[in-house]
């Protein structure tokens, strides 16, 4: 066991349109457009690295300018992308929000079919370097399938997984599995359980 900690989840580019005024619908609104990296499985790797835990991400982006940049900035904040899938055929993930003149969410569009990319397969290739990670963090807008897998496979490694829920909706993914198995819930809890344990 080495004292990395395996982050498994979504990557994708944050688009984000704020209103100069009050927010007219069915016309071009003046305002700002920002644009950041996103996605919860690269949210936690981002933020474990910059509490100095190391960390390896396994996730999919895409061949193109916006997968480059993610994984760019990934490097240099100190989380290790070497096991990252990058696929020619898909685009990376994007999640397109329009907010009002108050900042709450008017509207989204979430485009990121690449997430399902992240399947049995392509863990299974990196299963020796999950295996010997201290602590694996997974997050629910991954499949039913691949949870399950993660779950699996860290009960047989008797691996601690912390399982970030996302939503209520997204949550139910974890009804009915085996209550033998140690679910941890959140961010904070997988920095407590690294420092507690390994420092």
């Amino acid at each position: 066991m080495s004292d990395y900690v395996s982050v498994i989840g979504g990557i994708n580019l944050d688009i984000k349109g704020v209103p100069a005024g009050p927010l007219i619908s069915g016309t071009s609104n003046p305002g700002w457009v920002y644009s950041s990296a996103g996605g919860v499985g690269r949210n936690i790797a981002h933020n474990l690295a910059l509490l100095d835990v190391p960390v390896r991400l396994f996730g999919v982006v895409g061949n193109d300018s916006s997968g480059t940049q993610i994984v760019n900035e990934l490097t240099r904040t100190g989380v290790n992308t070497e096991a990252l899938r990058v696929l020619d055929n898909q685009p990376t993930g994007i999640y397109l929000s329009i907010l009002d003149e108050t900042h709450d969410l008017a509207a989204a569009i979430s485009a990121m079919d690449i997430t399902e990319y992240v399947d049995n397969a392509y863990l299974t290739s990196y299963q020796s370097l999950i295996k010997q990670s201290c602590l694996v963090v997974v997050e629910t807008n991954l499949k039913t399938d691949v949870l399950r897998y993660v779950l699996a496979l860290c009960h047989e490694s008797h691996i601690p997984c912390v399982v970030e829920p996302v939503s209520i909706e997204k949550a139910k993914k974890l009804v009915g599995y085996d209550p033998q198995f140690d679910i941890q819930t959140g961010l904070k809890e997988a920095v407590i359980w690294y420092w507690q344990n390994l420092k």
